[in-house]
């Protein structure tokens, strides 16, 4: 099986695109000595002290304003207990905060530690392209919706469609919001920062590969969809792997 050369090594000319190992596992030019193994066992433990904190200070916040609140104190009460019975848009801007805060302590981590921002945990190239971000996002809308017009076709009594427009326009532009922002704090943690992480010290495809997808299906197993089927985990586990490689082959 093909080998990736690790992070901190010189890059190469192999091919006229610059296909070598150091690209697979991207890393700026001249910021080797940023990228060492040590580096990164640094900045992952800064990273879980930016957001251990930013996250208790959020959990501080809402505790505060609940007690100011005692509307928005119900609302935190079922969202502690029960969260999928808890108002939808509260939900969303929550889990969007939530995210954000662990988008800002991998950008002190990656910032203070090696010295670059967060698109070197995407791209090699100088700036970040929309336009095959686009292509990609279409791709895979495409790829999705097949399957669920099928299901749709397959079980015609398990989903009612029903139309509100005033809470579905609140919604859509919530939950618009979130999805980008946790998105995007995804594949920035498990698709770029935890496979440089691993691309640091190894060269084996199936760790660079494996272990951010089995951390990737870790984060997951609280899902409300696993306690109904535990096997689900194997899906989260197959798509980060996919996504991993995808990440790889494309810069």
């Amino acid at each position: 099986m093909r080998k990736f050369r690790k992070l901190d090594s010189e890059p190469t000319s192999r091919g006229p695109a610059g296909r070598s190992a150091r690209h697979f596992v991207f890393a700026p030019g001249g910021l080797a000595h940023h990228n060492h193994p040590a580096s990164y066992f640094a900045s992952f433990g800064v990273f879980l002290g930016a957001a251990f904190i930013l996250q208790s200070a959020i959990a501080v916040a809402i505790q505060y304003a609940g007690s100011k609140n005692p509307g928005l104190a119900k609302i935190v009460a079922i969202m502690q207990h029960d969260p999928l019975h808890a108002p939808w848009d509260a939900f969303l801007i929550l889990a969007g905060v939530s995210f954000a805060s662990f988008a800002v302590a991998l950008l002190l981590a990656v910032r203070l530690v090696h010295n670059r921002g967060l698109l070197s945990l995407v791209t090699d190239a100088p700036r970040f392209n929309f336009a095959r971000m686009a292509g990609g996002f279409l791709l895979y809308s495409v790829l999705l919706a097949g399957p669920f017009l099928f299901y749709i076709q397959a079980h015609p009594g398990e989903l009612i469609f029903h139309f509100h427009a005033q809470q579905f326009v609140r919604l859509l532009v919530i939950s618009s919001a979130v999805l980008i922002v946790q998105t995007s704090t995804e594949e920035l943690v498990f698709r770029g920062y935890l496979t440089q992480f691993m691309g640091s010290f190894t060269g084996s495809p199936l760790l660079i590969i494996g272990l951010p997808a089995l951390l990737f299906a870790a984060a997951h197993v609280g899902n409300p969809e696993l306690v109904a089927d535990p096997g689900a985990i194997t899906f989260y586990f197959g798509f980060g792997a996919l996504m991993s490689i995808v990440a790889l082959r494309d810069r």
